[in-house]
This record gives structure tokens, C-alpha cells and sequence, in this order.
């Protein structure tokens, strides 16, 4: 269901009009010597929404920040006209905060407040009206905040056990996952006797034991060809007993084809937040604070790489460590830059 907000605001435009139809008649004996833009700029009946007071770089879409925060329009007519957003996020993460009119200028100032993408960077969007229903005119702007996925893996697939991070009797391990889970590519790394220590649980993977460690390897990603940056985001959570003892919480993430860390090199050690084995709802707030994000970019030896593999490991030095049990969801591959787009900043 679509959420909208509405705000009226009226602007008296009767000067306007008298300057406009002078303008007119000014420009109707010499018509050839009034350009198209000369017209608009003296109009009243037009809705024009920018991002500086003026009315040059109309805005037809527009990218809000990750962290939130304010952002400034400034909307341009002599009509009277009403502000909404619609979306189809669960979240209103879009309100306005005010709106002002500039005096004697035709321009009208917007304040929007923006909600925090928190717990994913999957991209959302809506739409910016601003409009005049008598007149039948409006302009509208596609607002939008996170980034378009590359590749996304819930783990939906797999139905083992409970979701009881404390109960271990039900998990399987991935050489016993079904043919069709298999197919997935997610893979990992088999001891001398064919074992490999990342289990299968409901709807995540848990990696390690208390005798072995463990690795999980993603399948080959496709379709990076035009991407220059990328953002990986995991979510991490280290195992701790009920009785409050502790694995060791880290975990290595390494790119084996495709790309580097914007950060430098192909390997970068997380440290994964800890369940809280005193909550009575640990088997629903496990993810809690727990989203990890590293950006990738195009390694210089290979810029047209188009594919990549990423692998997860327990431990903080890319071997695999024992009793250092990592539960792992939400692996994601966002598309942050593509080649051609110009310069961008990352935070």
C-alpha cells in the first residue's frame, strides 16, 4: 500500500500575471526576438522543482543520502499547489519539514527530512509531486535512497532445525544439503576426509565448530562488466553459549576473482557482534546491529572483469579457526558506480 503525505500551499500570483501578459505583449510585435526560454521565465502557469533557487537543472530524479538527514528543493511558481510523496515502502522515510515562501520571488523553499537506510542498503524510491489540480499541471521528481542490487541471497532456501541460535542438534552440513540447494553454488572447504564445517540452518548458514573452523565460498556472480564500484553487505553474528561463554568473533572476507576492496587488497577482517544469550527474544533480534558493509572496486589488472567470488572465513588471518563459530545472512552485491558516470565520493 502506497503512503503519502500532502501539503497545500498557496501563493497569490496576481502580479505575476499582469507582468507576464506585459511580457507577452512586449514579445508579440517582435515575436522572432523571443526565445522559447524568454516566454517560460516570465509564465506563471509552469511547476518547476530544482535544487537551488535557480530555475536552471530541473529535477527529474534525484539520489537522498544513506544516513538521512535534511535536504533542500526549491520549487518555482506563481500558482498555488500542493506537495505529496507516495511510495511503496513499509517505511515513510521521506516527510517534509517545512515549506516557505521566498518573498517576491516566485520560489518556494522545501525541507524534506529523510530516514536513515538502516539494517540493508537495498534501494528505495518514490515519487515527488508538486501540483495544481485546477490547472491540470504539476512536475514530479523520483527520489530515491540505497542501491539496485547486483546480487542478493537470503538463505530462504534453507529449512533446517529452528531458529534457536543456541540449538545445534539440527543443522546440517552443506556436503548433506539436497541436490537442489546445492545448486545454489554456495561451496566450502572439505578437511582430508571430506567434511566441510558450514552447516545449514533455518534461513542462514553457521559457520565452524568447536573443533574446526570453516569457510563459505559464494557461487561465481555475473554482470559487473560496467560496474566500477561495488558494495558488499553481510550480516555477521559470532556464537556465544547460554551460559554466556564466547567464541572468538572474527571473520575474514576475501574477493578470489573480480575485484579489490576500495580499502586496499583482496582480504578484510570483520569482527561479528555477539548474540545476547541473556535476551529471551535472541532467536528474533540475532541480526540486531550485526550488518557489515566493505566497497569493491575493479581490481587495476583486470577493469573488465565480469564476475566475481567472494568467501567467508572464520578466524582473523584467512585460515580457519576453531571455536570461532560465525553465523552468516543478507549476503548482497550493490551496484554503486558504473564506468562513465563521473567521480564519486565514498564515505
Amino acid at each position: 500500500m502506497k503512503k503519502s503525505f500532502k501539503i497545500s500551499f498557496k501563493y497569490h500570483s496576481l502580479t505575476i500575471h499582469k507582468v507576464t501578459m506585459y511580457a507577452l505583449l512586449v514579445c508579440l510585435p517582435i515575436l522572432s526576438s523571443c526565445s522559447k526560454d524568454e516566454l517560460l521565465d516570465g509564465r506563471s502557469d509552469v511547476i518547476l522543482v530544482t535544487e537551488t533557487t535557480e530555475k536552471t537543472g530541473v529535477l527529474t530524479q534525484l539520489a537522498m543520502p544513506l544516513e538521512g538527514g535534511k535536504d533542500t528543493l526549491y520549487i518555482h511558481s506563481g500558482l498555488e499547489f500542493n506537495v505529496a510523496f507516495e511510495t511503496d515502502d513499509k517505511e515513510e522515510w521521506i516527510k517534509v519539514e517545512s515549506l516557505e515562501q521566498l518573498p517576491g520571488t516566485g520560489t518556494s523553499r522545501l525541507i524534506l527530512s529523510i530516514a536513515p537506510l538502516q539494517g540493508s542498503y537495498n534501494l528505495r524510491s518514490g515519487m515527488l509531486s508538486v501540483s495544481n489540480k485546477s490547472k491540470y499541471l504539476g512536475h514530479f521528481v523520483r527520489l530515491s535512497q540505497g542501491y539496485t542490487a547486483r546480487f542478493a541471497e537470503t538463505f530462504s532456501w534453507l529449512k533446517y532445525g529452528t531458529f534457536d541460535p543456541f540449538d545445534a542438534s539440527r543443522e546440517v552440513a552443506i556436503q548433506s544439503w539436497s541436490t537442489a540447494q546445492k545448486q545454489y553454488g554456495w561451496t566450502s572447504t572439505a578437511d582430508g576426509g571430506g567434511l566441510a564445517y558450514a552447516f545449514g540452518r533455518n534461513e542462514h548458514v553457521k559457520l565452524g565448530s568447536d573443533l574446526a573452523g570453516a569457510d563459505l565460498i559464494s557461487p561465481r556472480i555475473g554482470g559487473i562488466v560496467k560496474d566500477s564500484i561495488l558494495l558488499l553487505t553481510f550480516n555477521a553474528v559470532a556464537q556465544v553459549s547460554r551460559a554466556g561463554e564466547k567464541d572468538l568473533n572474527k571473520l575474514t572476507v576475501s574477493i578470489t576473482e573480480g575485484g579489490d576492496f576500495v580499502s586496499g587488497g583482496r582480504s578484510a577482517v570483520v569482527e561479528a557482534v555477539y548474540l545476547d544469550h541473556q535476551s529471551s527474544m535472541a532467536d528474533t533480534k540475532m541480526w540486531d546491529n550485526s550488518l557489515h558493509v566493505l566497497y569493491i572496486k575493479k581490481p587495476d589488472i583486470d577493469p573488465n572483469a565480469s564476475t566475481i567470488k567472494i568467501r567467508f572465513n572464520t578466524g582473523g588471518d584467512g585460515q580457519s579457526a576453531a571455536s570461532n563459530r560465525i553465523f552468516i545472512d543478507n549476503v548482497n552485491i550493490h551496484v554503486v558506480h558504473q564506468f562513465g558516470e563521473g567521480n564519486i565520493l565514498i564515505r
